[in-house]
């Protein structure tokens, strides 16, 4: 089930339910909407969602979340340059901290499939099954529930939330990421 934080969220329809499968989907609008789902003790879960960036929408996920002072922050959005970037934040006790900022434009009116998995600090970032960024978090948030972000502009229209558990987040050695450094791969719980 889930709660709006802030902004306005409905129940989306698309212009033509008989040729999808899922016909509803969920919208976000306001200067700094938020919906969440799950409990405190959720931890070491891999969250994944189909987002669609409406025009002038910036968007992302929030993880770990107990709320808006205690929680990680995935947000996909432009910056003072004109440039877009993927960042993950880690707020704690109201304190923002960048853990991993990459440049990466997205095209409005497109679908995105954002995933993020955590394990004891440990944090994988996917996009469209891609890596995007690895860290670990040395003082790690440990459990909370999920978030769907999004900020002005039109909105930004969300689909098929997973959450599921996973069992370890381990280094795969033979993966190296553009600047040579091993990746860590998630292992998602087959129970």
């Amino acid at each position: 089930e889930w709660k709006s934080v802030s902004g306005t969220w409905t129940v989306h329809t698309v212009q033509n339910p008989i040729r999808s499968a899922n016909p509803f989907s969920f919208l976000g609008l306001g200067p700094d909407a938020l919906a969440v789902a799950g409990q405190w003790f959720w931890r070491d879960y891999n969250v994944s969602v189909a987002a669609h960036p409406l025009p002038g929408s910036a968007f992302g996920l929030k993880f770990c979340w107990n709320d808006n002072d205690n929680t990680y922050d995935l947000l996909w959005k432009g910056g003072d340059t004109g440039e877009t970037a993927l960042e993950l934040v880690r707020v704690a006790a109201g304190q923002r901290r960048s853990l991993a900022r990459v440049t990466a434009p997205f095209v409005p009116a497109s679908w995105y499939r954002l995933e993020a998995a955590q394990v004891g600090g440990r944090i994988s970032v996917r996009v469209d099954g891609h890596q995007m960024m690895e860290v670990q978090d040395p003082d790690p948030l440990l459990g909370g529930a999920v978030g769907l972000w999004t900020q002005e502009g039109a909105g930004t229209v969300f689909d098929d939330v997973a959450v599921v558990p996973v069992e370890d987040a381990s280094i795969d050695f033979g993966a190296q990421s553009s600047r040579d450094i091993s990746c860590l791969r998630a292992v998602e719980d087959e129970g």
